[in-house]
């Protein structure tokens, strides 16, 4: 497997564009915004829905990403159901429920299952409405926010992720909303990249 970096919009879209030799996945771990970077977002959407490709938006990403921006963001990537959600530590369980083979989180159970925690405590910005089966972690009703200044309040919103994973198209995006890059995360990016199996 070769690693490429981008460090300008010309190279990435370059590399997103080149026949042959593009990449299957790409990892954005910074802000990605519209307005700022309107051809490589519409380029990585073409890379994701036509192409088969998969984006993964983690590392640093929900920490620089201004609000507004996240949900035009994932709109413009055809997730226009995926909004910014609420922002807090607590633990999240790996969603086990029956899925079917083909929807993203039977993708996700397949491409590393046996290498995801069951559950892990992260703090996290989350997708408020993922839809069916696209959320991979989530709250259950035993979560509480987990703070060393506030006493535990139970989580009220159980459908919002913290990891969500979608099939847009041909191809896949992914979201680990982790903003201190847990241990457990980086096996999540791993498998969404498709590395575990």
């Amino acid at each position: 497997m070769t690693i490429l970096e981008a460090k300008s919009e010309e190279v990435a879209i370059r590399r997103l564009h080149k026949r042959g030799n593009r990449p299957r996945a790409v990892l954005c771990g910074g802000e990605l915004q519209p307005k700022h970077y309107p051809r490589l977002v519409t380029r990585l959407a073409n890379f994701i829905r036509t192409g088969g490709g998969t984006a993964i938006f983690a590392l640093v990403f929900p920490s620089t990403m201004p609000m507004p921006e996240f949900d035009s963001l994932f709109a413009k990537l055809g997730l226009s159901g995926w909004k910014n959600g609420s922002y807090h530590r607590t633990t999240h369980m790996l969603r086990t429920i029956s899925a079917p083979p083909d929807s993203p989180l039977g993708e996700m159970l397949n491409r590393g299952g046996n290498h995801l925690a069951k559950a892990y405590s992260m703090k996290a910005l989350h997708i408020a409405k993922p839809g069916e089966f696209e959320a991979i972690y989530s709250p259950t009703d035993e979560s509480s926010i987990e703070s060393r200044v506030f006493s535990p309040t139970k989580i009220e919103d159980l459908k919002e992720a913290p990891i969500a994973f979608a099939k847009v198209g041909r191809g896949w995006v992914g979201y680990v909303g982790d903003v201190s890059n847990e241990e457990e995360s980086r096996a999540v990016i791993l498998a969404m990249l498709d590395l575990l199996r």
